[in-house]
């Protein structure tokens, strides 16, 4: 692979910092392909800026469509072989030049005055330690009846986030997603992710930020909502089911044993096995004769049941 061009140098009328923009990938070249053509049509005047792409073990086409976008974005590509969302996100973290890390997903579409919103927002509030932007899905197809009836309640599934149009400071209670994240490099490099959290591979556990986040503001480090910065995200037909839904859901059942420490007690597997045929028998009773918005939390509660029973 020829080597990547230097990071652009202009200079930014608001800030002076040198922006990484990172994307954690694993086998979605297509989707990666997408997400930096966006990337190359977006605002990028006046700023400093390298794209580094971490490569979780791919198997596809991820080092030529990396090595195809040197010709429109100052791009490099680094590898981690050990799989996890979180690891990749660690050695991006280390990997960084930039000032200000921006993060994203290979399966996103930046809007054009994405990086720009960014920059503004960084300049505004300088004494502030991250950033989080908009995340709006963008679907196959029309969304089925029991996604639409019960969105609020699994909309975080999709990656979705959208807090409004008036910048705000956030708490432990609402948080921006990875998907649309800038955290100054010197904050960031305090705060490692957790390795057994996030997506490894096909796994579905997720949510790696959220602790990092929480840590960040308990510490006093604050952190802004920024409207103007947004992104599409891209919600494949595989995903718009209720098994992908339910993979999801027993994830986060699982998650939660470990937090809560529950895989450790005695007799609270048989506890939770009976909770989840309780669940299982309201699930399938409503499914017969209620609206979505009914039966689908009692499915949501199954598979939460099942994921603690790993």
């Amino acid at each position: 692979m020829a080597a990547p061009p230097a990071p652009s140098r202009g200079r930014h009328p608001l800030i002076p910092m040198l922006f990484t923009v990172a994307v954690c990938t694993w086998n979605r070249c297509a989707s990666l392909e997408r997400m930096l053509q966006t990337l190359a049509a977006a605002d990028r005047s006046g700023l400093d800026l390298e794209v580094l792409v971490v490569d979780n073990g791919s198997s596809d086409d991820t080092a030529r469509v990396v090595q195809a976008a040197a010709s429109m974005l100052p791009i490099r590509i680094v590898t981690e072989p050990e799989r996890g969302v979180a690891n990749a996100r660690n050695t991006a973290v280390r990997e960084a030049r930039g000032d200000v890390i921006v993060w994203t997903d290979d399966d996103v579409l930046v809007d054009r005055d994405w990086l720009q919103a960014h920059a503004r927002a960084v300049a505004r509030w300088p004494g502030a330690g991250f950033y989080g932007g908009a995340i709006r899905p963008l679907f196959a197809y029309d969304p089925p009846d029991w996604m639409t009836a019960n969105w609020q309640r699994i909309s975080g599934v999709y990656g979705a986030r959208d807090l409004g149009q008036m910048p705000f400071l956030f708490d432990d209670r609402c948080l921006p997603y990875s998907g649309n994240l800038v955290v100054h490099t010197h904050i960031m490099r305090r705060y490692p992710f957790d390795p057994r959290l996030g997506p490894r591979g096909t796994g579905r556990l997720g949510g790696e930020e959220t602790p990092v986040l929480r840590a960040m503001i308990a510490d006093r480090i604050r952190g802004w909502w920024v409207p103007d910065a947004a992104v599409q995200h891209l919600v494949p037909a595989e995903r718009m089911t209720l098994s992908y839904l339910g993979q999801i859901y027993a994830s986060r059942g699982a998650a939660r044993r470990l937090d809560d420490g529950s895989a450790h007690i005695p007799g609270v597997r048989p506890w939770i096995w009976a909770m989840a045929q309780q669940a299982e028998r309201a699930y399938r009773a409503s499914r017969a004769v209620d609206p979505p918005e009914i039966w689908l939390p009692l499915f949501l509660r199954v598979c939460v049941a099942r994921g603690r029973m790993r």
